[in-house]
């Protein structure tokens, strides 16, 4: 039999269960006419191409409008492949300090969704050639990595600020979500959050839905033929939301936190920290989460599940199911459910505690409220309160970084630095208290540009410029001023006509950001490699444990013990240390521990130490050392 003449689930087989990637199909698809119509009219196939490569990350971030629906799966393909291919030969042009810098990429990557699906792609491709080769022990290319990151970084803070700017009628669960993705969540976080969603919906049906409601297990409750949910009484159904309820939290655990924290220290459960307020974190067991985050979740997944009955009943009276949330509450009919802090320090943070309208006054009257205070804390959560309330947490509890109270030896790679929420709040700030009239004079405009130049914020300015611009206030009249931006600047001119990265009079440069950390440059400075201080070695704090690389000594009048006796240290915590040469303790040989070094790569942060800093890692004589990025 010809190739052309087997039939289309034969070619799907080969083409899929093969590993045929696009070029490859493409080319297969070219020998002959016939076996090109085939090929290049099987939908199914090229459905399963496009979700293979990009589909998965859309439905993740929720853009499925990136997909056109008046084009054919193998055109959509087709239009992704070519983009792809773009940024793939974009690349290869990349030169960290030179004339096509992250300023380039950031006009051309950072303004569209069609982008994300790709920049993930060959995020991913990239992340997991360089886990390869530092496991090898082989030199290591970083920049290309870490463009990849900033450029994907820009566009999860696009996505975010776009909705704080203007939040829409979504369930309190997508809001959480979309400042988590503001706040550098992962593409692997982002991932996680459909995830665990797929694991309640499969728990509620296979427990709940199968196993109770098919089965007939539970008194007191009937599922029709039709999908009519009904119940005997008031009770019954209480019991059975309750039942729902935990089966939705007992998914959300701490576990994996508690496998790479050797004690978790007893205030954890007892304290509110800024990685409770991040919804990603909870999704992937890395924080047990702020009620308020608790609650949308359950809310979220109730909602999902209860809506899918033709229709409930109680008693013989039809109802209609609700959920809203309160401050703290979630409110069931007219049932409340309150995640109280577990004080025993084991198992999960949150006990579920269950109250009737008269039993939640009462509850709240115990803690010495007033009648005023109680009826706030009952009254149901507006959408329109959500910026307010996400830019000003600390009003909520007294938050801090877990990293202040517990103690593990490992930190866990997904911890909030409070540096970039720091910066994440003002902006937030910034676009809440324009419109309620923005700012009478420029101090604003400063502090603008002192957050600007702290780590990697630089990459975020245009995004922000667009968003402002798009308002069209007093806030952006003063920065246009501030700035001497020309009024009518647009996105894909931003960086390089305008701001020129390389320029220290630039009012944004590298070198102004790296000045503000070390209060001069270190490039070119050098000492051999077998010096334990040497520019770009891998060092350890002897007193801390603390894994940072060296970028050099703090000058003599910088310190008043001597010259080179203080050395800049960037870390494993994203941040700059001056460290005494005493405490530092160079790693040398890191073969006993072949993650060592790609843990400290993701921890310190890939999209700071490939854009300002280092280009590659080199061995030498199994010694890690990091190249300076060439000028």
């Amino acid at each position: 039999m010809k190739l052309e003449d087997l039939p289309s689930d034969i070619l799907y087989r080969i083409t899929t269960y093969g590993g045929l990637d696009i070029r490859s199909i493409i080319n297969l698809s070219l020998t002959n006419k016939q076996l090109f119509g085939n090929i290049t009219n099987d939908d199914q196939l090229w459905r399963y191409v496009y979700y293979h490569n990009w589909g998965s990350t859309s439905e993740d971030y929720q853009i499925s409008h990136v997909l056109s629906s008046d084009k054919t799966y193998f055109d959509n393909v087709m239009h992704f492949y070519k983009l792809s291919k773009e940024l793939e030969a974009d690349l290869k042009r990349y030169e960290p300090w030179g004339n096509i810098n992250v300023g380039y990429y950031l006009n051309k990557y950072t303004h569209e969704d069609v982008y994300i699906p790709i920049i993930v792609q060959h995020l991913n491709k990239k992340h997991q050639n360089l886990l390869s080769s530092l496991r090898k022990f082989h030199d290591t290319e970083l920049t290309q990595l870490s463009l990849l990151s900033n450029i994907n970084n820009c566009q999860n803070f696009r996505i975010g600020l776009n909705y704080l700017n203007d939040p829409d009628d979504s369930d309190l669960e997508y809001a959480w979500f979309m400042t988590s993705v503001m706040n550098n969540g992962s593409h692997k976080l982002i991932h996680n959050r459909l995830n665990k969603l797929q694991l309640i919906r499969t728990k509620l049906y296979d427990i709940i839905y199968r196993d109770d409601l098919q089965s007939h297990n539970l008194t007191k409750v009937n599922l029709s033929a039709s999908n009519d949910l009904s119940f005997n009484d008031e009770s019954a159904y209480y019991n059975f939301i309750q039942k729902a309820i935990n089966e939705i939290y007992s998914c959300l655990s701490i576990e994996k936190l508690r496998k790479e924290m050797v004690k978790l220290d007893i205030s954890y459960y007892h304290d509110t920290f800024i990685e409770d307020f991040d919804i990603l974190r909870v999704y992937s067991d890395l924080s047990k989460g702020h009620p308020y985050v608790i609650v949308s979740i359950i809310q979220k997944a109730l909602y999902e599940f209860m809506n899918k009955f033709n229709s409930i009943s109680v008693a013989g009276q039809p109802i209609t199911f609700t959920a809203d949330i309160t401050k703290v509450f979630l409110k069931v009919n007219n049932f409340y459910v309150f995640p109280e802090l577990n004080h025993s320090g084991s198992g999960h943070p949150y006990r579920l505690r269950n109250f009737t309208g008269s039993e939640v006054f009462d509850y709240l009257r115990s803690l010495n409220m007033n009648h005023m205070t109680v009826e706030n804390f009952l009254k149901p959560f507006q959408q329109s309160e959500y910026k307010e309330m996400v830019i000003n947490l600390e009003q909520l509890s007294s938050i801090h970084s877990a990293r202040e109270c517990v103690i593990y030896e490992r930190r866990p790679t997904e911890f909030l630095n409070p540096d970039e929420l720091e910066f994440k709040e003002f902006i937030g700030k910034f676009l809440f208290y324009k419109s309620n009239g923005g700012y009478s004079d420029f101090s604003i405009c400063s502090d603008f540009e002192r957050y600007l130049m702290d780590s990697n914020n630089l990459i975020h300015f245009n995004t922000l410029y667009q968003i402002l611009k798009k308002n069209n206030n007093q806030s952006i009249r003063m920065l246009t001023q501030y700035f001497k931006l020309p009024v009518d600047i647009e996105y894909n001119e931003f960086y390089g006509k305008h701001f020129n990265l390389l320029d220290e009079k630039s009012p944004i440069s590298f070198q102004r950001v790296i000045e503000s950390k070390i209060r001069y440059t270190q490039r070119g400075w050098s000492t051999p490699f077998t010096d334990k201080t040497a520019r770009g070695q891998l060092v350890k704090h002897s007193r801390f444990d603390t894994i940072g690389v060296v970028l050099g000594p703090v000058r003599e009048s910088d310190v008043t013990n001597g010259a080179n006796k203080y050395y800049y240290v960037h870390t494993m915590n994203k941040s700059i240390e001056v460290y005494d040469i005493s405490a530092l303790i160079p790693i040398n040989d890191p073969v006993g521990d072949k993650d060592l070094v790609i843990n400290f790569i993701e921890r310190a942060g890939i999209e700071i130490i490939g854009l300002f800093y280092f280009s590659e890692i080199q061995y030498l004589d199994g010694t890690p050392f990091f190249i300076d990025i060439k000028v």
